[in-house]
């Protein structure tokens, strides 16, 4: 299973699937420049990839890894955030903002 047949973004998938192999898909977080570092498009294609799987019945488990060598994730991207104040569009069009709004 690939994400990017799932969701087709405009850009290089940050995640990545294999195929189940003996009823385990891998799903792999694959932003090495970033560490790893989510954005809500990296939430979005997480989500899909799980969806994925979840319909898929030759899925029994799925492991979920991270690219490169450094971090398997380091949480959400900060120099995204302190760039805009929030975590990136996404497919709800929800994202996390640093102001409040009460």
């Amino acid at each position: 299973m690939t994400i990017t047949e799932t969701c087709r973004p405009p850009r290089r998938s940050p995640t990545s699937s294999t195929p189940p192999d003996g009823g385990v898909a891998v799903v792999t977080i694959n932003r090495r420049n970033g560490m790893n570092a989510m954005t809500a498009h990296t939430v979005d294609e997480l989500i899909a990839a799980f969806n994925h799987a979840w319909a898929d019945p030759a899925v029994a488990a799925v492991i979920l890894t991270g690219a490169g060598e450094r971090a398997f994730c380091t949480g959400g991207d900060t120099k995204q955030r302190a760039e805009t104040g929030d975590y990136g569009p996404s497919a709800t069009g929800s994202s996390r903002s640093t102001t409040s709004t009460g």
